[in-house]
């Protein structure tokens, strides 16, 4: 049950809302929730755009918002703005709902 929820170490409690640490893989055939990195303790993401100009960057926000129901406005990039590894601040969201919504993307993941 541990290595099902483990992932719930990449998502943290912020005064302003939720920070996710988060590994992006960039110019991917497919875009979404790959999965969690228990070894790094970050949720993996992909995006088909390339790393160039920050557009992989923001692929993520945009695909962030889609699967998360949530204004892209609300999502900020906080660390790792030239790195595969980041940490996005979710602001002004229900954390439940939030963590609930990763948890059925997460199970999506896993089949």
């Amino acid at each position: 049950m541990a290595s099902e929820t483990g992932w719930r170490e990449a998502v943290l409690e912020h005064t302003d809302g939720l920070i996710i640490r988060i590994e992006l893989q960039p110019a991917a055939r497919r875009q979404g929730l790959l999965g969690y990195n228990k070894w790094r303790n970050r949720l993996q993401f992909a995006v088909r755009a390339v790393a160039v100009d920050s557009a992989a960057n923001s692929a993520l926000v945009q695909l962030l918002s889609d699967l998360l129901g949530i204004p892209q406005k609300q999502i900020s990039l906080t660390s790792g703005q030239r790195n595969r590894r980041k940490q996005i601040l979710i602001k002004g969201v229900d954390s439940e709902q939030i963590q609930n919504r990763l948890s059925q993307l997460m199970d999506q993941a896993r089949e």
